[in-house]
C-alpha cells in the first residue's frame, strides 16, 4: 500500500498534538460521509473535522502516494482495514 512503519511512527507523533484524538490503526470506521480530503495532512484533517463538527476521519495513503481523508459525521461501526487509519475523538 505505499505506508511504512515509519509512516505509522509519523501519524502516532502527528496526532499526540492534537488531545483527545484516537488513532485505531488497520481499521475503517463508517458512518455517515460528510465529504473527502485528498492530498491533505493530517493536521489539515483534524483541523477540517473541527470545522464540520465530525466525529471521525478515515485516512490512506492511495496508489500514488497521497493522503485521502473522508469525514464521517458518526460513527456506527468499525473494521479491520489493513492501510487504513480511524482517527477519531471517540474511543
Amino acid at each position: 500500500s505505499g505506508w511504512t512503519r515509519k509512516n505509522d511512527k509519523l501519524l502516532g507523533r502527528t496526532l499526540e498534538r492534537k488531545k483527545g484524538l484516537n488513532n485505531a490503526t488497520k481499521s475503517t470506521c463508517t458512518g455517515q460521509i460528510l465529504g473527502h480530503l485528498r492530498n491533505g495532512t493530517i493536521m489539515s484533517a483534524a483541523q477540517k473535522c473541527e470545522e464540520l463538527h465530525c466525529d471521525a476521519t478515515n485516512v490512506r495513503l492511495s496508489g500514488d502516494h497521497v493522503l485521502e481523508i473522508t469525514f464521517l459525521k458518526n460513527i456506527t461501526g468499525r473494521y479491520r482495514n489493513y492501510g487504513n487509519y480511524c482517527v477519531s475523538s471517540m474511543i
